[in-house]
């Protein structure tokens, strides 16, 4: 079996007067029978892209899969918005919101490196959105 490095990607002509892009126009992997994977529109599977063209077009904004998924399965990418809910030393409930960023060395949520909120306490994460397809979700961070 072959390991892919997965990502989604949207292109930048595809995005409003209002820097928002468009809706339905993201493109997510598919992974084959044959484990090869290919690009395909949301809610659309006819309509794919060829993952090496992308890989060298500078146009295409690309998010990388984090090998993470939040606590509704949904497969969590860079620039996601997270809700993380973690029960703090005097036994609250913290909620706070942060974007999923690829800083060396460590995958981060907001400031906290990932490896904090997978080894410690008591974490829930989930997906509210993405920095492309809602950036009105910028002002709960």
């Amino acid at each position: 079996m072959t390991n892919h490095i997965l990502f989604r990607v949207c292109h930048i002509s595809d995005f409003n007067r209002k820097n928002k892009l468009k809706e339905g126009y993201m493109f997510y992997p598919v992974v084959q029978e044959n484990y090869s994977y290919s690009l395909h529109r949301e809610g659309d599977m006819n309509k794919i892209l060829d993952v090496e063209s992308v890989l060298i077009n500078s146009k295409f904004i690309k998010m990388l899969d984090v090998n993470w998924k939040d606590c509704n399965g949904v497969r969590i990418y860079e620039d996601d918005i997270l809700k993380v809910e973690e029960l703090n030393l005097n036994g609250e409930i913290e909620e706070w919101n942060g974007i999923v960023n690829l800083e060396l060395p460590f995958l981060r949520v907001g400031n906290i490196p990932v490896v904090y909120l997978m080894l410690f306490g008591d974490v829930k994460v989930e997906v509210l959105g993405n920095v492309h397809e809602n950036p009105e979700l910028l002002r709960t961070i």
